[in-house]
């Protein structure tokens, strides 16, 4: 009999992005060697990460130099997209998981992310909703979530962003995924104020409900 993958949340709270990405480098591993996936939640403090279609002179609205005087940190980061900004109250998740043993193909592996947050989202009482030609996820007000993820050797690293807490205001720092001055929403323009801990935890009972169902 083939043993069932097992799917373990872990929440990091609050760490340096630069943690993130060597925490993800250690899941993979392991994600490799054992029949487990992993969904890695945290914040972090102002950053701005630039995809692989990303360039600075494009996409940012000053210097990095200027952002570095500012305690805001740009990073080059092998995920789709351009560029997007991060910052304390923000929630990002990144699931890292060996897609074969999960039985989903890259092509879906985007989608069923989108499902899961659109579903939690809805838990909520948020409506959003994917655009043509546009990235994300969006209420009537504005862009609330965020896809970028990068896949090698079967596994999946990065992943996504959902505004809670987050100051809007910092998204002028950037063209957000390519397009200037869009206009952004998050659960606390909503009205709403959960922990970040709790939008994680429900977001994991969601995908687990959604990843398993993959293995019937």
């Amino acid at each position: 009999m083939t043993e069932s993958p097992v799917l373990q949340a872990i929440w990091e709270g609050k760490i340096p992005y630069q943690e993130s990405l060597s925490l993800q480098e250690q899941l993979k591993v392991d994600a490799c060697k054992n029949k487990k996936a992993f969904l890695l939640g945290f914040e972090c403090p102002a950053c701005i990460t630039l995809g692989l279609r990303g360039k600075e002179t494009e996409d940012l609205s000053g210097s990095v130099a200027e952002y570095q005087k500012n305690n805001i940190e740009v990073v080059a980061i092998k995920r789709g997209g351009q560029a997007t900004l991060h910052s304390p109250g923000q929630l990002v998740i990144y699931p890292v998981m060996d897609l074969l043993k999960w039985k989903i193909r890259p092509r879906d592996f985007l989608s069923l992310l989108e499902k899961i947050t659109q579903n939690t989202l809805k838990k909520y009482g948020i409506i959003a909703e994917k655009k043509e030609n546009s990235a994300g996820l969006f209420t009537q007000v504005g862009k609330i979530a965020f896809f970028g993820i990068h896949i090698s050797g079967g596994v999946s690293q990065h992943g996504l962003a959902i505004n809670v807490q987050n100051d809007l205001m910092l998204f002028n720092l950037i063209r957000s995924c390519g397009v200037s001055h869009r206009q952004h929403d998050s659960f606390q323009n909503q009205g709403l104020r959960p922990e970040l801990k709790e939008v994680f935890s429900d977001w994991c009972e969601i995908a687990e409900d959604v990843f398993l169902d993959r293995l019937k």
